[in-house]
């Protein structure tokens, strides 16, 4: 299953967040800062995607920065960035290459289904109702 490194200030939202994708089976890593999150990309630890606000501690780009460094010594990583704003054409110049974005407030099916469609990724745990259904065999013979 894949890792996930939350990076979020608002520790409500983060707690939260770390919850949902517990709950579908992800494991988490959690960083309220852009230095925590810099050790954990920095350290030997498993991370496949970086879910990170795009805006912490009052830096408008945090997210985008920490992203670009995160994808620079890890090129394999997937980034879900996650803002309250919409995303302007300036800031998709910057997201990394392998990216999404998910508008808050999200739901959980909202997150788990960012995941899947976005990155491949299945869920173990609770069945996610929005999750794209699998195309059925539509062949008129047996």
């Amino acid at each position: 299953m894949a890792d996930i490194l939350c990076v979020e200030e608002d520790d409500t939202v983060r707690t939260l967040a770390e919850s949902i994708l517990q709950a579908d089976g992800f494991n988490t890593l959690s960083a309220s800062t852009v230095d925590q999150a810099r050790a954990l990309i920095e350290s030997d630890k498993n991370i496949d995607v970086l879910f990170t606000e795009v805006g912490l501690l009052g830096d408008v780009q945090a997210g985008l920065t920490l992203a670009q460094e995160a994808v620079k010594r890890r090129p394999d990583l997937a980034v879900l960035y996650t803002s309250a704003q919409a995303v302007t054409d300036g800031m998709k110049e910057l997201f990394a290459e392998n990216s999404a974005f998910l508008l808050k407030p999200y739901t959980a099916d909202q997150l788990t289904t960012s995941l899947v469609v976005h990155f491949g990724l299945r869920p173990l745990g609770a069945t996610i109702s929005m999750l794209p259904k699998q195309p059925q065999d539509r062949s008129d013979g047996p």
